[in-house]
This record gives C-alpha cells, sequence and structure tokens, in this order.
C-alpha cells in the first residue's frame, strides 16, 4: 500500500488561490514507518520527519492506494533517486503555458507524486498538461480508490 498525505499549512494562500480556495496544498508520499518525502519550494525533494511541518499544518488527509509491495518498492525507489533536486514553484504561475509538469530535474509537491505513480504502474501515464496542483491530484487519485470524507482530520 502506498500512503499519500494530503496536508495544507497556514502560510500556503498563493497554493490555494491558484487552487480556487481548495483546501489542500501540499503532497507528500509516506515512506515506512513514519518518513515523508516531497517537494518544497525551499529545500526541493527530500525525505523529512513526519511532523516536519507540526508548527504550520492545519489540516491533514491520508489516501491509501491498493498496491502490491512490488509497486511500492518501484514507488519508493523512484522518489528517493529524486532527493535533493530542486523544487518548481513555477507550477503556481497560472500564464506560463508552455512548462511541462513532468520535471525531470526539479519538482512541485504534487507533480512529484503524481509522476512516481506513474513510473510505478499505479496510474496510466498523464495527460501532457502543464501542471498538476494537489487538488488536480486529488481528482486523478479519486478515479482509482476511495477518498472518505472521514480520513480528513484537523491537526491539533
Amino acid at each position: 500500500m502506498i500512503r499519500i498525505r494530503f496536508s495544507t499549512s497556514d502560510n500556503a494562500q498563493v497554493v490555494r488561490d491558484a487552487q480556487y480556495g481548495f483546501w489542500a496544498t501540499h503532497v507528500d508520499v509516506v515512506l515506512p514507518p513514519t518518513r515523508l518525502i516531497g517537494a518544497l519550494a525551499s529545500g526541493g525533494v527530500q525525505a523529512r520527519s513526519g511532523n516536519y511541518d507540526a508548527l504550520h499544518k492545519t489540516r491533514e488527509m491520508f489516501v491509501n492506494l491498493p498496491t502490491s509491495k512490488e509497486v511500492d518498492a518501484i514507488c519508493y525507489s523512484w522518489l528517493n533517486r529524486q532527493i535533493g533536486k530542486s523544487g518548481d514553484p513555477s507550477a503556481l504561475d497560472l500564464n506560463d503555458t508552455g512548462r511541462s509538469w513532468q520535471g525531470p530535474d526539479k519538482w512541485f509537491c504534487s507533480e512529484l507524486v503524481a509522476m512516481s505513480l506513474v513510473i510505478c504502474g499505479f496510474l496510466q501515464p498523464l495527460a501532457a498538461v502543464n501542471r498538476i496542483l494537489p487538488r488536480d491530484l486529488m481528482l486523478i487519485l479519486s478515479a482509482r480508490t476511495s477518498i472518505p470524507a472521514a480520513t480528513v482530520a484537523e491537526a491539533a
């Protein structure tokens, strides 16, 4: 099982605006047992402690993807090879119609997660759009798995 964490923080208004107010502004993959791997504009792609954003996080939701151990291993291996690459805030420039969401040298959080799911075979190759924001990724995943509202929890 691959576990995806959608979250928001009190300092992410620009992402919320780019998504017309959608609440989730960040996406990570949970690396068992408790690390999170994701991309941030500051610091790029890193594996971080499970509570690295506890001071700023205001809401989170976990989505469990039904996968095999082999698929999980491919996903985690690919993600680990992305560590050290730059973050890509250009995904938030809605006027940049020439950009590609498909990296490969820098990543926006939801695009990193989307590509990891394509690489491991959980998702079919996605359309050649110019960005995949957290809202888009949640919609894509909802076609493959249940995303129950009961998994949404306010951060303490």
